[in-house]
């Protein structure tokens, strides 16, 4: 999967941080695209949508990294697509998706971007 480090992100990001960001860029580099979309994405999407039982089309999406609470993260943004729900631009921290549990989902849409667009 394609990585990258935005310009902004640059800025914030020290020599100091370089070795998390290779850490985090290695833990894609283990996950298959098709994997990292039927888990992660998948999942966010529903929260996103707060729809439990449907499964999206992932049109299109990207990573970059950046900084999260002073800690290196990456920032995901996707667009889904499901015939009920309609079309969403979805963006999330991928340490919030590998946190997710039954428990703490509302609190993670709380700390994501989530656009509708309705037919």
């Amino acid at each position: 999967m394609n990585v990258k480090i935005m310009k902004e992100a640059k800025r914030h990001i020290t020599l100091a941080d370089m070795p998390a960001v290779k850490e985090l860029k290695e833990s894609f580099k283990e996950m298959s695209k098709k994997d990292f979309i039927s888990c992660e994405v998948q999942s966010m999407a529903r929260i996103a949508t707060k729809s439990r039982g449907h499964e999206f089309e992932i049109l299109k999406f990207d990573i970059q990294i950046c900084k999260n609470r002073d800690e290196v993260d990456a920032w995901v943004e996707a667009y889904a697509y499901n015939t009920f729900v309609g079309f969403a631009d979805i963006g999330f921290y991928v340490s919030d998706a590998w946190s997710v549990s039954g428990d703490n989902s509302d609190e993670i849409y709380d700390r994501m971007y989530v656009r509708f667009y309705h037919q």
